[in-house]
């Protein structure tokens, strides 16, 4: 196994939150990630346009390490 290259062993991925009115995922800063709504729900409920997507890294899955011939 070695370190994950895309998250430095972290198994955290990008600051990434969800446009609910295009339906895509958008990357943005920490304090962006940080006071977006938990989820869809509470987004719509808040008025807000975007929510948090989870932070795990898709190339580990949240590991921090990958097989050698990954």
């Amino acid at each position: 196994m070695i370190i994950c290259p895309d998250c430095n062993g972290t198994g955290e991925g990008n600051w990434k939150v969800w446009d609910i009115h295009e339906r895509k995922e958008v990357e943005c800063t920490e304090i962006a990630y940080l006071t977006a709504p938990e989820d869809e729900d509470v987004a719509h409920y808040l008025g807000k346009r975007y929510c948090r997507l989870s932070r795990i890294c898709l190339t580990c899955k949240g590991e921090g390490v990958i097989p050698e011939d990954y």
